[in-house]
């Protein structure tokens, strides 16, 4: 297996959290129906929440969590990267600093929810084209959409370099 390391966005952990918790659940409902016993309706899947918490370390801990505030500050969308995961849309929800002051020890915490567009039911059906996002890739979008990336630069001739797209460019799927 390989080790690979949390990113968001562009913001790359040097050292993963000491702790990546995520929470996927369903939307089910129960109706209760006298005499019978009970059904139940499933209404999907609801996003994913990933929390955990960490350390900064070093006498430059403060300019590290710094630089990670920055991009929770920034308050848009972008990729999440987890160890073992594949990567999805998200939103940075909350970023604390944790428990007591040490010398050259920063301990943190931090939230993150998926975003789930009604469209991602079925990503294929409704959409024509994707709307780029702040530091999306072309490869990005190949990966969110599965379609092979020689296909998007096909559809796409504007497309000069997949790693340099505009926010807001529209990228055609078909």
């Amino acid at each position: 297996m390989m080790y690979s390391t949390m990113q968001y966005k562009d913001y790359v952990w040097t050292n993963n959290p000491k702790t990546i918790n995520i929470s996927s659940e369903r939307d089910i409902k129960e109706s209760i129906i006298p005499y019978c016993g009970n059904e139940f309706q499933d209404y999907g899947r609801k996003k994913r929440i990933v929390n955990g918490s960490g350390e900064f370390f070093g006498s430059d801990c403060i300019d590290q969590y710094n630089v990670l505030f920055n991009v929770f500050k920034s308050g848009t969308l972008g990729y999440l990267s987890l160890p073992n995961v594949s990567p999805f849309l998200a939103t940075f929800k909350s970023l604390k600093i944790e428990g007591k002051p040490k010398p050259n020890v920063l301990s943190y915490s931090f939230e993150f929810w998926e975003y789930i567009k009604k469209e991602n039911i079925d990503i294929k059906t409704f959409n024509k084209f994707h709307e780029v996002l702040e530091n999306e890739t072309l490869w990005d979008i190949s990966y969110l959409y599965d379609i092979e990336i020689e296909k998007l630069l096909t559809l796409n001739k504007n497309i000069k370099n997949p790693n340099d797209l505009t926010v807001g460019e529209r990228v055609y799927l078909e």
